[in-house]
């Protein structure tokens, strides 16, 4: 009893901390709403590079309200993983049961496929990988020491830190809007990047790669369509329809479409 003290108070201390934050977040409105304004701001920098000029650009030329429900949607591949991953530690870590297995298990398959729909692979794959093993550790410490279990293993909160660090990692570059190929007159080769507002006869376009504004004249527009940039990555199910043969989508790759 004496030996098995230490370790549960050191990591009740480390479970206290983060209970804390996550409850802070939870019930005061101003934390709430200063983290949102942080990922808000940090995804506008983040998809310029880092230009302060441009971001402002940004924001100005899109609007605010497009800009935050813009990002806001961008965070819904990272939700819907974190989602499946917390469904599937609660399993394999015996934390989360009840009383009927069948509805359990429903409940862990809705979650799965919410986000083998809009979760990109590499955020899907980790995700069941990472959450499936850290249960099962989890799980095999409760057995070794069940007097000091508390009510988040270890593995947890390895699975939160984990999770969230490399899904905003992996996500935050990426802008919220689809790319568009546009064909102008006198030019060899076409304008490609994201259409961010159209004003007094012209078309702001944040330029995919350099993630620079530019504004192109309206009647120098010859064609505009939308297409697939380096920054698209199939879901799980668009690839497995893609295999069977019946695409989900049909724009083609920027800088390859038919003429």
């Amino acid at each position: 009893m004496t030996d098995s003290a230490p370790p549960r108070r050191q990591r009740s201390v480390v479970v206290e901390v983060v209970s804390k934050a996550l409850r802070r977040l939870g019930s005061d409105r101003m934390a709430t709403t200063l983290a949102l304004f942080a990922l808000l701001i940090t995804k506008v920098l983040l998809v310029t590079h880092g230009d302060l000029l441009t971001s402002m650009a940004l924001i100005h030329d899109a609007g605010l309200v497009a800009t935050t429900i813009g990002v806001i949607m961008s965070y819904i591949p990272i939700a819907t993983a974190l989602v499946m991953a917390i469904a599937i530690y609660g399993r394999t870590s015996c934390r989360w049961k009840w009383e009927r297995p069948s509805r359990q298990w429903a409940v862990i398959a809705g979650v799965v496929l919410v986000s083998a729909w809009f979760s990109p692979w590499y955020l899907f794959v980790p995700a069941i990988v990472a959450s499936a093993l850290l249960g099962v550790f989890d799980r095999e410490q409760d057995e070794l020491r069940p007097a000091s279990r508390s009510r988040t293993g270890r593995g947890f909160l390895v699975l939160a830190t984990t999770g969230i660090v490399y899904a905003l990692g992996a996500t935050l570059f990426t802008m919220w809007l689809p790319h568009e190929q546009l064909t102008l007159k006198d030019e060899p080769e076409p304008a490609i990047g994201y259409i961010v507002g159209e004003t007094g006869g012209f078309v702001n376009m944040l330029t995919s790669g350099k993630r620079r504004i530019t504004r192109i004249p309206g009647d120098t527009i010859e064609g505009r369509v939308l297409c697939r940039g380096s920054d698209f990555h199939e879901s799980p199910i668009q690839w497995m329809a893609r295999a069977l043969g019946h695409p989900t989508e049909s724009l083609d790759r920027c800088g390859h479409l038919p003429e």
